[in-house]
């Protein structure tokens, strides 16, 4: 039992789970095969799996309509007992889930002004809106032209076509989330260590908030100039 990460080997499969968790401290050690996000649990990665083969093995008894996972099938039951225990202070409207109304409350400071066409959910960057809507479509854009995986971001396909070309990714030491790049360089890894650090070097020259990276910062800036520069391509809005 060899780490795929150092080469170090085990004989037993436990010292190998131990030695990857406390040495190179992977946390989420359970990756998906399809799209490489990690989890902490395998039974995280088995809800997980079902949203790649559109598996839904939870029927709801009252309308039929089936989900991924025994949570969302009692989430979705609120739906017919009519239940809403979670009301909004600014508008009073009330809603079944209490993630729901945090992110509803969202709507009224404009901190996500990106919404999903096709079940509603909202986002505060245009392109994590559409990283998202990839999920419903089940294609993903950046694609191996070696093996034909596919994969949701373009970080996660060159760190995968670097097991082709037999190289090493570069690791973040406090997750061990994998990239192409190392750490002294200005993209990457070194923006990514900067989320274990707190690091925010950008802040917002009108309302003094601070980001991560300058792109979240120009982002940020357009909910101060009312900027809407992404159209939907099927309804034309802003």
């Amino acid at each position: 039992h060899r780490c795929l990460l150092c080469g170090k080997a085990f004989s037993k499969p436990p010292q190998l789970s131990r030695h990857q968790r406390f040495v190179h401290r992977l946390e989420r050690r359970h990756p998906c095969p399809t799209c490489g996000k990690m989890f902490k649990k395998k039974s995280h990665l088995r809800n997980h799996l079902l949203t790649h083969t559109g598996e839904r093995p939870f029927p709801c008894g009252e309308c039929g309509k089936s989900f991924n996972s025994q949570a969302n099938l009692l989430r979705h039951r609120l739906t017919h007992t009519g239940e809403r225990p979670y009301e909004c202070e600014v508008c009073h409207k009330r809603f079944t889930q209490s993630s729901t109304l945090r992110q509803h409350l969202f709507v009224h400071t404009r901190r996500y002004p990106y919404k999903c066409p096709e079940c509603g959910v909202r986002f505060h960057r245009p392109y994590r809106l559409l990283m998202h809507r990839y999920h419903h479509t089940g294609e993903y854009p950046y694609k191996c032209q070696d093996c034909g995986r596919s994969f949701l971001l373009r970080r996660l396909l060159e760190v995968h076509r670097l097991t082709h070309a037999g190289g090493q990714p570069h690791l973040c030491p406090l997750c061990g989330a994998a990239f192409v790049t190392p750490s002294h360089t200005e993209t990457s890894l070194h923006v990514h260590r900067r989320i274990h650090t707190g690091e925010r070097p950008y802040p917002c020259p009108e309302c003094g908030k601070a980001f991560r990276q300058s792109t979240h910062l120009k982002d940020h800036r357009r909910l101060h100039t009312g900027e809407r520069p992404f159209r939907c391509p099927d309804c034309g809005k802003a």
